[in-house]
């Protein structure tokens, strides 16, 4: 019955070559999209120069796409299989600012580490502010752009813990660096940065 109405809807709504290639792709799928490398001091798992990576972090992140989260988050988890995060880590994702989040209604990263079944901390760091989007802006203006952008309202929370903070894509790096000094000021331990794609 569910594959009926799949295909009426399609016939009626037809979905885009991003949505029909996300589609195509099993959790299975994730490890053949994983080119792991660093970046400063950021873990980079998949190249955003490819297509079927494009395609599933435009579904997540703008048509909050759950097959999307599922192979992201299949590929998150297939890279900490080999790289653990230390004991009682805390997984945090980068948040949007309130605006974002009222105009979207998700977060995709957050989604992400829902669906990773990552014991994740969505309230432990805060966008003070409304950025502008940082792929329109030059490196320089990226950094200005995320100066004390980020917050750790209860410490507590972070205090003596491993950190493990998660972005879906990172180009100059200034989010995460952003989001890092926060954490540091709020006093964790030591922190882990993973960018899904870069």
């Amino acid at each position: 019955m569910y594959s009926y109405i799949h295909t009426a809807l399609d016939i009626l709504f037809p979905p885009s070559a991003e949505a029909r290639l996300v589609r195509s792709m099993s959790r299975e799928s994730a490890t053949t999209l994983m080119a792991i490398r660093r970046k400063s001091d950021t873990t980079i798992l998949a190249p955003f120069s490819d297509i079927r990576v494009q395609a599933l972090i435009h579904e997540a992140k703008f048509h909050g796409s759950a097959h999307a989260y599922t192979v992201l988050a299949a590929m998150l988890t297939e890279y900490l299989k080999t790289h653990p995060a230390k004991p009682k880590s805390i997984y945090i994702p980068i948040p949007l600012s309130k605006k974002r989040m009222r105009d979207r209604g998700y977060n995709q990263v957050a989604q992400i580490l829902a669906h990773s079944r990552l014991p994740t901390n969505t309230t432990a760091l805060v966008r003070t502010r409304n950025t502008q989007p940082q792929t329109k802006l030059s490196r320089e203006d990226r950094r200005t752009n995320m100066h004390q952008a980020f917050s750790a309202p209860n410490p507590d929370t972070v205090r003596g813990r491993h950190v493990v903070l998660i972005d879906d894509v990172t180009t100059t790096g200034a989010t995460l660096h952003a989001a890092t000094s926060a954490l540091r000021h709020a006093g964790a331990a030591s922190i882990t940065t993973i960018a899904l794609t870069g």
